[in-house]
């Protein structure tokens, strides 16, 4: 069954890009050195009557790499379209195949993109909770869109860049995972200053590089908690009311908000404890 291999991925994924964007995940690259095509009655390069790489996707598709433990893999589909897509077992999608990029050039330059994000360093992390329109929002207005892609490893990866700050998002349902860099040590503290603000970010973040967490990481979670803090011992005064008061007693909210003042004083002076130590 003849395939013939879309010009676009003749000329962008040579053998040497193949194996330096293989390199960012340290995915098994398969094109151009094999050319295996996944077809939908399984006739492809893998052995008669193993599952199909290209799980419900229509015609036949072109495997171009295999992600480092088997769980998926990317390729182009037969036609005009340029796709790139995955499919395997794909998180919160089950087994099945999705467009992960517009096109082999996007395909390519995410690689590449992802590659400078996670290896210049130090490098800024958090798992965070699920990816508000807040936090979208602040990104969006300070940094520009870079590609984005799908599919893998969750539903949708945002990349934002400006200069020389880089945010990568990895969204999914219930968590985003989040990693910050920066070209120079004083492009990354200034940007990241405000991410104790978002949330999930104030107490996530950490780094796997020493410098960086004893020079950023930690600093901004100290920052985050005494946020906390500070906004503990001023949980009261929104709770203290007047009008809900029993007019019998002045009691009711009034006591209320007395005893969870005591509380959010206690939670204050706990949070700013752990912050010194963070210091």
């Amino acid at each position: 069954m003849s395939f013939t291999v879309p010009e676009a991925v003749v000329r962008l994924l040579t053998a040497d890009v193949a194996v330096e964007i293989a390199r960012t995940f340290g995915d098994q690259p398969v094109y151009p050195q094999r050319i295996i095509v996944d077809h939908p009655d399984g006739a492809s390069g893998a052995p008669r009557g193993s599952a199909r790489r290209f799980p419900g996707w229509p015609g036949p598709v072109l495997v171009l790499s295999d992600e480092n433990q088997g769980v998926c893999s990317w390729g182009v589909p037969a036609g005009e379209s340029g796709e790139v897509v995955v499919g395997g077992d794909l998180l919160d999608a089950g087994c099945a195949t999705v467009a992960y990029a517009a096109s082999v050039a996007d395909f390519i330059a995410a690689r590449r993109w992802d590659h400078r994000c996670l290896n210049t360093g130090p490098v800024l992390q958090a798992q965070a909770a699920e990816l508000d329109l807040a936090s979208l929002g602040y990104l969006q207005a300070r940094l520009a869109p870079e590609v984005a892609t799908a599919g893998w490893p969750g539903p949708r990866q945002y990349r934002f860049e400006d200069r020389d700050v880089r945010v990568l998002l990895w969204s999914q349902a219930g968590q985003c995972d989040w990693w910050v860099s920066a070209a120079s040590p004083a492009s990354l503290r200034h940007f990241a200053a405000g991410l104790p603000d978002l949330p999930g970010l104030g107490q996530g973040l950490w780094s796997s590089d020493q410098d960086g967490e004893r020079g950023y990481a930690a600093e901004l979670r100290g920052d985050g908690m005494r946020r906390l803090a500070w906004q503990a011992s001023e949980w009261p005064g929104d709770l203290l009311d007047d009008a809900d008061a029993d007019p019998a007693t002045g009691a009711g909210s009034r006591i209320a908000g007395l005893r969870f003042r005591d509380v959010g004083l206690a939670c204050a002076e706990a949070c700013a404890a752990l912050a010194a130590c963070l210091d």
